[in-house]
């Protein structure tokens, strides 16, 4: 059986906690959608947008 992730995830400013704002590489979604691949084998893949969100 083949086995594929497939994941969105917002990068980019952010706000932390503690109200501070960062700049995320990585989104909170790629990084379990990494440990999940990495569990179950396969192939990982990025669902990237068209069009910007919030000045990305």
């Amino acid at each position: 059986m083949a086995v594929l992730t497939v994941y969105f995830s917002m990068k980019g400013e952010t706000i932390a906690p503690g109200m501070k704002i960062v700049n995320l590489k990585k989104g909170n979604t790629a990084l379990a959608a990494e440990a999940i691949q990495s569990a179950v084998g396969g192939d990982i893949f990025e669902i990237e947008t068209v069009k910007t969100y919030r000045g990305e």
